[in-house]
């Protein structure tokens, strides 16, 4: 083995020129000349790494290190500094994840070195204008996770081709998918957490709640709306990763495996990220692997102004969908506004509130020349269609937060009776409310956005906010 002053340009593990560069950024080592930062390398299934190189501080705050021969395909690294491992932030996949929302004691996550070849067999993005799509939200987990999924593989990228026909027969073109990258779900991953945001994670026991490494009692985020490792897809909602549990196995392929089955069903894919605390450049860089190494169709992204400018004038995403909240500068084709003012406008539109007529006119015909517009009537982020009709006040006791989360201003009208009713007169009103709000969507000039299960009267039990519940109030029914 050989080893020299790598280069600081390509951040984590990158195999080129026959070697493999290192590079990680460190603000701690930087100030503390007495750290050293090192790369450690584990075989398969070990817990002591059997190499430990100290990596060289190369510009500004990254360490690097390049070595040559030797091959380490097959083996697995992650950083070390201050006598703490720590799971690189570029890493395209994370070991001991393979369990949603379960953490073993004494647990090292470390990332496979390289990849497993994969064959895309000519796919490619499909390219779908925004006038020409119907799309979809769904939580992976959540979408075939119930027991009335009929699936095999529940909860899973492969449970979703599993649906893939039945999709096709709605005529979705675009199913967004929430955050599906590798997220901390229980507070697994402490160079994430400060010791504020620890003690947050403290609360009384409840059902929605299990334990993290650190034996307190965490809050699941069953939804995906936290830091986590952006590059990586995560590993609990591969089937082949949750059927190996304890044994790694390349679970990336099983979301590239989904891309391609659904592109050839002319289905595109799209997934959100919830970028926290990162830098412009980070998020660049994150996208266009996505779009590079999983031939994601676009990204609705939550960051700042000056990331989504940043992303807006990428060349290498100029062809890319990519949708954001209040979007305003109708310059960019690929560039979409996922407005949540067009939701409240059609709902109390539906409900008859007075004075609406003109901003319901003016939703129905907003359509930019060069960007576009994202209609909804329901999100994940509230009530679902069929709740929007059957309460008209939230009922979100099962978050353990004595119902003070979520939206208290829903819009919503339970048509004469809250909740579930044998009234027949009741039944019927509320699915002509349904379909009105439905046809407001798929008739309006803007791209219609159908959050999933709203085509069958899906329900939540009136929870707008079950982004802390894995069980069957927040799967799909």
């Amino acid at each position: 083995m050989k080893y020299e002053i790598g280069s600081p340009c390509m951040m984590g593990c990158n195999i080129v020129n026959g070697g493999y560069n290192f590079a990680y950024a460190s603000s701690y080592a930087a100030m503390h000349s007495d750290t050293a930062v090192y790369v450690c390398i584990f075989k398969r299934n070990d817990t002591e790494p059997f190499y430990e190189l100290e990596l060289h501080k190369t510009m500004g705050i990254v360490y690097s290190i390049f070595i040559t021969g030797i091959n380490i395909d097959d083996c697995f690294y992650c950083f070390k500094e201050n006598e703490e491992y720590i799971v690189d932030p570029y890493a395209k996949a994370v070991t001991e994840c393979e369990i949603f929302g379960i953490e073993k004691k004494d647990t090292i996550h470390t990332s496979p070195v390289k990849l497993a070849d994969y064959n895309w067999e000519d796919d490619r993005q499909l390219h779908i204008p925004y006038d020409e799509c119907i799309m979809y939200k769904l939580n992976v987990r959540g979408y075939t996770k119930s027991k009335t999924s009929k699936v095999k593989a529940k909860g899973t990228f492969a449970g979703i081709v599993e649906k893939a026909e039945y999709l096709k027969t709605l005529g979705i073109t675009t199913i967004e998918l929430m955050p599906a990258y590798e997220y901390d779900e229980m507070g697994r991953f402490t160079q994430f957490m400060d010791k504020e945001t620890l003690s947050r994670y403290i609360y009384m026991k409840h059902s929605t709640y299990v334990k993290n490494i650190y034996d307190r009692e965490v809050k699941v985020n069953y939804w995906g709306y936290t830091n986590g490792f952006y590059f990586a897809p995560k590993a609990a909602y591969s089937y082949k990763a949750e059927r190996n549990a304890g044994e790694y196995v390349d679970y990336t392929t099983e979301f590239k495996d989904m891309v391609k089955s659904l592109h050839s069903m002319g289905i595109e894919v799209v997934m959100e990220f919830f970028f926290k605390d990162v830098t412009t450049a980070y998020i660049l860089e994150c996208v266009r692997y996505w779009v590079k190494e999983y031939h994601i169709d676009g990204v609705h992204i939550y960051c700042d102004e000056v990331s989504l400018n940043a992303l807006a004038n990428d060349a290498q995403l100029a062809d890319t969908k990519i949708m954001t909240i209040y979007w305003n500068k109708s310059v960019y084709r690929h560039m979409a506004s996922y407005n949540n003012d067009v939701q409240n406008i059609i709902r109390r539109y539906l409900k008859g509130d007075e004075d609406m007529l003109k901003a319901f006119a003016d939703m129905q015909l907003n359509n930019p020349d060069n960007a576009a517009i994202i209609n909804y009537v329901t999100t994940n982020n509230g009530f679902t269609l069929y709740d929007l009709v059957c309460y008209d006040r939230k009922h979100n006791e099962a978050n353990g937060e004595n119902n003070r989360d979520g939206e208290n201003f829903n819009y919503s009208w339970n048509c004469g009776e809250e909740g579930t009713t044998r009234k027949q007169r009741v039944r019927q009103l509320r699915i002509r409310q349904m379909k009105n709000a439905l046809a407001m969507i798929l008739l309006a000039q803007g791209t219609p956005l159908i959050l999933a299960g709203d085509e069958f009267t899906n329900s939540q039990q009136g929870n707008n906010n079950p982004y802390c519940i894995d069980n069957e109030i927040s799967w799909v029914n």
